[in-house]
């Protein structure tokens, strides 16, 4: 298993705007359309990258960045903000069903769908927080055969900056997290190491 490690500086010029490839038929989830046969009938090593960070930090604008470098996106905001637009709903309710819930338990179906749909691509990119040791286990366990990249964004000596952002989201494109929510995720940051992969 192979194994990449950075560390980010986030750079405050960049914005957090996702970006989408929508295939008629797969409007839910990101890949490259141009090299979608290709990736089905040469498959190579995969490749796994892993952003490491919470909401606000850059993770969205480096994937922009480097689109180039990925055929496959997993983004579970992208398919609650798509539920959210079919359903006049607004992103933070979202998080406020019950988890039997009917959009909750659709949203579950089309993530696992994307993971499925992702391992028959090259090179795919996890754009989530994925700020636990469980949670990059976790993407660890779907591709067992994989060489995995790790992006860790730093943003500890700038916290507020966060919240700020998650303000300025809720205004341009109606995405909010609970300040509540978003303090959890912080609190509950694990930085990589390692020793996570024995």
């Amino acid at each position: 298993m192979a194994l990449r490690w950075l560390k980010l500086l986030k750079d405050s010029s960049e914005s957090t705007i996702n970006i989408t490839y929508n295939d008629v038929n797969d409007e839910y989830y990101e890949y490259d359309i141009s090299d979608k046969r290709k990736a089905l009938t040469t498959m190579i090593e995969q490749t796994v990258t892993i952003l490491i960070g919470p909401p606000g930090c850059g993770k969205s604008s480096y994937v922009k960045k480097h689109k180039h470098k990925f055929d496959f996106i997993m983004n579970s905001d992208n398919i609650v903000m798509k539920l959210c637009r079919e359903n006049n709903m607004q992103y933070h309710e979202f998080f406020e069903l019950p988890t039997a819930h009917k959009l909750r338990k659709s949203h579950q179906q089309k993530f696992n769908y994307a993971i499925k749909l992702s391992k028959q691509y090259n090179n795919i990119v996890w754009d989530l927080t994925n700020l636990t040791i469980k949670a990059r286990q976790r993407i660890r366990n779907h591709y067992p055969s994989a060489s995995f990249e790790y992006v860790e964004f730093y943003w500890q000596d700038d916290v507020d900056a966060l919240f700020e952002i998650n303000k300025q989201r809720y205004q341009q494109i109606g995405k909010f997290i609970e300040e509540r929510a978003l303090t959890e995720m912080i609190d509950n940051y694990q930085p990589f190491n390692v020793a996570e992969l024995s």
